[in-house]
């Protein structure tokens, strides 16, 4: 059954192409932005649970600051389709007349409302999983399950696509996992068209301290390499657990390893 979004349009299948989607019918699902159904907070937006009429659970992420809809988040996002990335289902761009105080005056201005709506990946991100007790953890298969979907996922945005992307921001909080573990790569709001380019130099910052490689850091420089060095770091980290990979500075290689062995010995 199609859902009205009291303006007599229809919402019916939102799966296969991104569409653009009513306001109203995002004001509807997530029970017009009840904080309960607040699931994510982020430098981008607000990510709220909604569900639909038939039960469907979609992620709405409500985006602040946005003058138009011509962002490079839904540029590079609506053209990605891979099990290993998360899937965007439509957008909102919408505009509507509010009433503004300006200079103590009552004015009307208008308000845009802009939101990106993606499946729902009901079991958090891997950075809730990342645990120095085995038993909190996770066993050895699904670690694998993980580390191969991301490594999947990201040959899908390197290869997969006529214009590769970096994502820029590859970290645990970033990896969604569904029902199954298997992963999702999700916030793409840092990412750029990698184009040509084997090097390119900026002064804007991306990523999150601890996953950033050394030459960034450094020099500014971002290569083709810059997500490998994040994956390196989330790979390290899912085999040693929080307080090993702490101490990875202070370990000798044979240390680590040996430390890596012990902790996966009780998988």
């Amino acid at each position: 059954m199609a859902e009205d979004n009291g303006t007599g349009n229809k919402v019916d299948n939102i799966h296969g192409q991104p569409r653009k989607l009513p306001y109203q019918f995002i004001k509807d699902i997530t029970n017009d932005f009840d904080e309960a159904q607040i699931v994510g907070r982020g430098a981008y937006g607000t990510v709220y649970k909604g569900t639909r009429e038939n039960g469907e659970e979609i992620a709405v992420k409500v985006l602040q600051n946005m003058t138009g809809f011509d962002n490079k988040e839904f540029e590079n996002l609506r053209r990605l389709k891979h099990q290993n990335v998360v899937e965007l289902l439509g957008f909102c761009n919408e505009s509507e007349k509010v009433v503004a105080e300006y200079n103590g005056k009552q004015v009307i201005a208008e308000k845009m409302h802009t939101a990106l709506c993606f499946e729902y990946v009901c079991n958090g991100s891997l950075a809730e999983y990342i645990s120095d007790d085995p038993c909190l953890g996770l066993n050895w298969q699904i670690l694998y399950k993980i580390i191969k979907g991301t490594c999947q996922g990201l040959e899908y945005l390197r290869h997969g696509l006529e214009v590769p992307i970096w994502h820029l921001d590859l970290k645990p909080a970033n990896i969604l996992l569904d029902k199954d573990m298997i992963p999702k790569l999700a916030d793409f709001g840092l990412s750029r068209l990698l184009g040509d380019e084997n090097t390119r130099k900026t002064i804007s910052p991306v990523g999150t301290w601890g996953y950033l490689p050394p030459e960034y850091v450094q020099q500014g420089l971002m290569t083709k390499e810059f997500d490998i060095f994040g994956l390196g770091v989330i790979i390290a980290k899912l085999m040693a657990g929080r307080e090993g990979y702490s101490k990875i500075d202070d370990m000798k290689e044979k240390m680590f390893i040996k430390h890596v062995r012990t902790k996966g010995s009780s998988y």
